[in-house]
């Protein structure tokens, strides 16, 4: 629970597990391992796999960025060991995109970027067992490496296979993620500054430094690094999404939905909405939406 909160204390809810579980109900055998071995792969008639890789968000900050932008703990060697072996699903659990190898990539039947899902499991499921459309489009493109070349990405800006649901919103950036886009931190802030706004980022989290954040973006519009039609573009997504919530009425939140059944349903269904269907390779009659047998 806590990867899929990005490393944040959270309530109850249902892990990715659980609703594999629940999905697929008694008829379907589940086997769950953790660090899955060639011996367990061999000694089952796997019908799927659907494997979670992604990376560890301790906290907020810097303290446990990963620079080369890697999926953790050996994950891509695990994706390429189960995949040589079964058809698999991969679910990509991260606040960011990682890079994904290209003998990794070659080897998935689908793929999925599920972001942090937080406590609702199963607005993963919701999609990947077909009980909905698959709607989410990626906001930003996806690198093919860690040297976050935006004019030749894995997938572009809008990428997403199944498009059906897809709503008008807007791109908030992490808390300082703007930071981190150059190695050291902050080394060339004002170009980390013209790729996000430019690659469409609308919003930037910014709790101390907002005088240079100001003054570089002010410089990069008036030179022309930035167009004021991106500019307006983002206010105007900005103050949409305000107008729709109702904040100019009502400025402050109503805290008893927290934790509420209707509160759990929004969340379940932003994150189906905001899933996003990289792959989907057909190898065979069966889809993942009608796994019976064994996963």
């Amino acid at each position: 629970m806590g990867f899929q909160c990005g490393g944040l204390t959270a309530p109850a809810g249902t892990t990715i597990l659980d609703a594999v579980k629940e999905a697929v109900g008694d008829n379907t055998e589940v086997v769950y391992e953790e660090y899955p071995t060639a011996k367990t792969l061999s000694e089952h008639d796997f019908s799927y796999a659907i494997v979670a890789v992604g990376e560890e968000i301790a906290n907020l900050g810097s303290a446990d960025d990963n620079s080369e932008l890697k999926i953790l703990f050996k994950g891509d060697e695990l994706l390429k060991l189960v995949a040589q072996e079964i058809p698999t699903l991969a679910i990509v659990i991260s606040g960011r995109p990682l890079v994904l190898e290209p003998s990794v990539l070659e080897t998935l039947d689908a793929l999925v970027a599920a972001w942090l899902p937080g406590t609702e499991g199963n607005g993963i499921t919701d999609v990947i067992f077909g009980d909905y459309e698959s709607g989410g489009r990626l906001l930003g493109s996806w690198p093919k490496d860690s040297h976050q070349n935006i004019h030749d990405p894995l997938f572009p800006d809008g990428y997403g296979l199944k498009s059906k649901l897809w709503l008008d919103g807007l791109w908030i950036e992490d808390w300082e993620a703007l930071d981190q886009l150059y190695d050291p931190h902050c080394s060339n802030y004002t170009s980390a500054l013209s790729s996000a706004i430019n690659e469409g980022v609308d919003m930037v989290t910014i709790p101390l430094r907002y005088q240079l954040f100001l003054e570089d973006l002010a410089h990069l519009v008036e030179s022309g690094e930035v167009s004021m039609a991106r500019i307006d573009d983002a206010v105007e997504r900005i103050l949409r999404a305000k107008f729709a919530a109702g904040l100019f009425e009502h400025a402050m939140a109503d805290r008893s939905l927290l934790d509420s059944k209707p509160h759990g349903e929004l969340a379940r269904e932003a994150v189906r909405k905001s899933l996003v269907l990289l792959k989907n390779r057909k190898r065979s009659k069966k889809t993942i939406s009608t796994i019976e047998q064994k996963c």
